[in-house]
């Protein structure tokens, strides 16, 4: 049973200190500061310890205070704490208070500014443990690949390679597993776990100095109360993994290890699960916007800095710049703090495949600070959905398309302004196929991006670089749409009868009608073809004849091909059967859609009748057009029923043996039997009981016993049954043992 987690800060101490028991006194300690966060998932808590290395004595101690910093910072900080000192705890007399080294005092929260974001190769070290009593429950091979080598790039270091676009990856080895003298029922100490694991590495002759992060993974089930633990933003950093086999545990204290805090919500620690920095338990996943902008892994092009109220338009979050029609992020400062709002809209795209559906297609709202702050989740929003901060500060989404999001941002203290936006033209279908003087029908969508201030506007459809005698006529013919909004109109284009074959471009779009520059337009073809020729189909059955026995299955194969000219559209022909009465047939496939000048094949199968008397039957297949009767053929061929086989083969002759004594086997030869139909085999005796049966002329016995005389004698057989007497015998007799 899991341990209370209150007990936490008894199980764990990350250094241990041996120093004789004294009387506490209160004193000041300069050291370097680690933080470590301990992450449990399923119980969905946390908490963040603190240990001060001194810098006279090399001591570490566990840091306690009742008032921890509203942000845990980073490891790595040279610091001078003052409280009651007691062996290996330093007990803070108020809050977390930080005293430099030069005397000065800085408050109970980090100024996060100096932060500087990860970047390039992190070389890794994983040692892997067996237990006393409990092996590991993951291969050395699995734990290489969820951390680096998945061939499917579903690794920790293929999740950081594609959310960071290449800026940060994972790489190193593997090692272990080392069994350590630690039961699975022991108190959990991750530090004696990290120094017997270390002493193993040692001893293999491995350095772990030469990694800038270390990671312990650990048998479960264990008295462990948390699946991952790791210290945060120090080099060399240090992780323990509790659970093997999930991969979103390794990311996240990894995330830890290069300085970033929890994805959360303003209720819970661990409520963002659109991000792996929220919880272990959600798979393979982006970032979330305010991640990405604090770890630099988005460029300053991708990211929108909004600072007055509008519409504003963003891509899906997981497509690099050449696939986005615009910003991935919106960046708006959060008034009187150093936070920001972040705007990014997700779709189960690249790593976002796996997205849990409380987030597919919507636009999701972020606030944070400067790295090493956390992440709070405010909303997650489908079109008409708001979200509005105590500030005032508020969200909609108006829009939402494959390409995009727009969302309406309303900043206090500033006045919308009316920014035109190029119209969303798109066309469907984008091509076209009909003869000379045909009409055909588009399907034109129109999407008014204008910013919200701006008044609607009247589009009308336009076209450009139509071929001289064509027509186009919208319906209707101008849509009238306010900022946000979208309308269809169809388009219909008619060629000239005079027009050559061939494939013809132009644009259609739609025009502002009071500002000649507002509008937009799509590409779209019209090829024209030659007029459509009807004919029959043309059908051949093959062979032109078969024959068996009545009751057997013969199969034909059939070919269709359209005779009709290429101006006219796709034939779906439907496949009948002509069979005499009592007989069955069938087709494999009981329609083929063909083009025009393409053919098809299937098959044809037919069962005679079993009581069918011996002579040639007509069978046949046919084609119909499934729209016009008239537009049909058929062809067929013979089935020809054969008399009943009762005449045996021939009786065998020339049976020969030859018998190798060295390895105890009869070798037997004969001349081949003949048939009416066709010999389907022999059968081989011995001492009159059949041993063997062969399609050839020939066949080897090696079950012989030493000191024994065999005789044996062949027959042949046929496919009906029918079987010759048998040959005359020959015999062996095989040496008695020596």
């Amino acid at each position: 049973m899991r341990a209370p987690f209150l007990a936490l800060v008894l199980l764990v101490s990350l250094v241990p200190v041996t120093q004789a028991a004294s009387s506490p006194s209160k004193t000041a300690v300069t050291g370097v500061l680690t933080v470590m966060y301990v992450d449990d998932f399923a119980g969905r808590r946390h908490e963040v310890r603190y240990f001060l290395k001194d810098n006279q004595s090399g001591k570490t101690y566990r840091v306690t205070t009742a008032q921890p910093p509203k942000t845990p910072g980073r490891s790595g900080r040279v610091v001078t704490l003052r409280g009651q000192l007691d062996n290996e705890t330093l007990q803070l007399d108020q809050g977390l208070e930080y005293l430099l080294s030069d005397g000065g005092t800085s408050g109970a929260t980090y100024d996060l500014s100096s932060a500087t974001p990860v970047t390039g190769d992190q070389k890794t070290v994983v040692l892997l443990a067996d237990f006393s009593d409990m092996p590991l429950q993951c291969s050395k091979d699995q734990v290489r690949n969820t951390v680096f080598t998945d061939p499917n790039g579903k690794s920790v270091d293929g999740m950081y390679r594609a959310a960071s676009e290449q800026r940060v990856s994972f790489s190193g080895d593997t090692f272990g597993p080392f069994r350590i003298a630690q039961s699975s029922t022991d108190a959990c100490d991750v530090n004696t776990y990290e120094a017997a694991l270390e002493a193993q590495a040692k001893a293999a002759g491995i350095d772990t100095s030469a990694y800038a992060r270390k990671v312990y993974v650990l048998p479960s089930p264990n008295q462990c109360p948390f699946a991952g633990a790791g210290t945060v933003g120090d080099t060399p950093s240090r992780a323990w993994i509790a659970q093997c086999g999930l991969i979103d545990v390794y990311a996240h204290e990894l995330g830890h290890n290069v300085g970033m805090q929890h994805a959360s919500t303003p209720t819970s620690e661990y409520g963002d699960l659109s991000d792996y920095m929220g919880s272990g338990y959600g798979g393979i996943r982006l970032n979330n916007a305010a991640h990405l902008d604090q770890l630099g892994w988005r460029s300053a092009d991708r990211i929108r800095q909004v600072t007055s109220s509008g519409v504003y338009d963003v891509a899906p979050l997981p497509l690099i710049a050449a696939q986005s029609l615009t910003h991935n992020i919106l960046k708006l400062a959060r008034p009187g703090t150093k936070e920001f709002y972040y705007v990014s809209y997700r779709r189960r795209l690249g790593l976002d495949t796996d997205l849990q559906s409380t987030y597919k297609d919507k636009v999701s709202v972020h606030r944070a600070g400067a790295l090493g702050s956390q992440t709070y989740l405010l909303g997650v929003l489908g079109v008409g959905q708001a979200y509005t901060d105590p500030d005032g500060t508020s969200f909609s989404v108006t829009t939402i398309t494959t390409d995009y999001a727009s969302v309406q941002v309303s900043v206090p203290g500033t006045v919308a302004t009316c920014t035109r936006g190029v119209p969303t033209i798109s066309v469907s279908p984008p091509s076209q196929k009909a003869s000379g003087g045909s009409a055909v029908s588009y399907s034109l969508g129109v999407v008014n991006t204008d910013s919200s201030a701006c008044p609607a506007s009247t589009f009308g459809i336009t076209s450009r670089l139509l071929p001289s005698g064509w027509s186009v006529a919208g319906s209707p013919a101008s849509l009238t749409l306010s900022p946000g909004a979208s309308g269809t109109a169809t388009v219909n284009v008619a060629s000239t009868s005079t027009s050559v074959a061939g494939i013809y471009s132009f644009s259609l779009g739609a025009k502002d009608s009071a500002i000649s520059t507002h509008g937009g337009e799509a590409g779209v073809t019209y090829e024209v073809v030659a007029a459509c020729t009807t004919q029959a189909p043309s059908i051949v059955v093959s062979p032109a004849e078969q024959s068996a026995a009545a009751g057997a299955t013969l199969s034909y194969a059939v070919s269709v091909y359209n005779r009709d000219s290429s101006g006219c559209a796709s034939t779906s022909f439907s496949l009948g059967t002509a069979v005499p009465s009592g007989w069955a047939g069938s087709v494999a496939a009981s329609t083929l859609l063909l083009a025009p000048g393409a053919t098809a094949q299937t098959s044809f199968s037919v069962i005679s009748s079993s009581s069918a008397q011996p002579n040639k039957y007509s069978v046949s297949v046919s084609a119909v057009d499934s729209t016009n009767s008239a537009k049909a053929a058929s062809a067929g061929g013979l089935y020809d029923v054969t008399a009943a086989d009762g005449i045996a083969p021939t009786t065998p002759t020339g049976l020969a043996a030859t018998l190798d004594v060295k390895r105890r086997t009869a070798k037997l030869v004969w001349a081949a039997s003949a048939d009416n139909v066709g010999v389907a085999g022999y059968r081989v005796w011995r001492n009159g009981i059949q041993v063997g049966q062969t399609q050839s002329t020939s066949y080897s016995d090696s079950r012989l016993t030493a000191g024994s005389t065999y005789t044996y004698s062949v027959s042949a057989y046929d496919a009906a049954g029918n079987q010759s007497g048998k040959s005359g015998s020959v015999s062996v007799t095989v040496p008695a043992k020596r």
